[in-house]
């Protein structure tokens, strides 16, 4: 547990101080290499699970999604499109060089590794353009407090298994505590930084949305934990004391980044 919180700490002083320093360049580093060990982290439990997506062009794939959207932040147009020329590019290559037989599953794995890591991470970069560097972080702080009030309060009272077989530790009682503990963050970070952040996200508008980014983000849990149950693995990786993989780390936002996306465009 002590190495977990100390790693917590630098990990966030990390996010909050390099964007700090550096403005949109630090930020963006910040997802791109979150991102791409993401993604190699990704790599290797579908290819754990039975798959064989490539070791180099698998990311490098992701990492080209990821540039266009930090290239043309303001044109998700640009998005679409490099995610479905990704998408045909690398079923074209299961294609002729896969089994027949094994043509639906491993398709199905480039979509599925495509949909889960690329494409949150290349919505993240344009966010830090429009509608920003600060509402990314408030994303960030939503979803992985979240997890922290799940845990917390899941520990104390916790008594009702909600997903055994994929994530025995997680309870209602701890899903609760965790969606009270995203609506508490967001109103102390939207009052902490208010200057920051555009007129839209405000106390009224930061409560409500809090709810679906917090769902999202406990729901990406349960399907990193699939994925690991899938490859027979206990973490992502190693690369983070306490904690596991990057993967670990970044796994609330999968689902947590492309629902705050839909509901900023629905505000806005």
């Amino acid at each position: 547990m002590k190495q977990r919180v100390i790693s917590t700490l630098l990990l966030w002083a990390i996010v909050i101080l390099l964007p700090l320093t550096l403005g949109l360049p630090g930020a963006t580093i910040l997802v791109a290499v979150f991102g791409l060990l993401s993604m190699i982290e990704l790599r290797d439990l579908l290819n754990r699970s039975g798959f064989s997506l490539s070791a180099i062009w698998a990311p490098l794939g992701g990492m080209a999604l990821l540039a266009i959207a930090a290239i043309y932040p303001t044109q998700p147009e640009w998005l679409l499109a490099g995610f479905f020329s990704l998408l045909v590019a690398g079923t074209c290559c299961v294609l002729l060089t896969g089994t027949v037989e094994r043509f639906p599953q491993q398709a199905a794995a480039w979509l599925l590794f495509l949909c889960l890591i690329p494409l949150p991470f290349a919505i993240a970069a344009q966010m830090l353009v429009m509608p920003g560097i600060w509402v990314f972080v408030w994303i960030l702080a939503v979803a992985k407090f979240t997890d922290v009030g799940a845990l917390l309060t899941g520990l104390m009272i916790g008594k009702h298994k909600m997903a055994p077989r994929l994530s025995p530790k997680k309870t209602w009682e701890g899903l609760a505590g965790g969606l009270v503990t995203a609506v508490l963050i967001s109103a102390l970070f939207i009052t902490l930084f208010d200057e920051y952040l555009p007129s839209w996200l405000n106390l009224v508008n930061g409560l409500w949305m809090a709810v679906p980014v917090a769902i999202a983000g406990v729901l990406s849990d349960l399907l990193e934990s699939a994925l690991k149950r899938a490859a027979k693995v206990k973490d992502s990786g190693n690369r983070i004391p306490g904690i596991g993989g990057i993967l670990d780390l970044t796994d609330s936002l999968i689902l947590s980044l492309p629902v705050a996306y839909i509901l900023f465009l629905i505000v806005i």
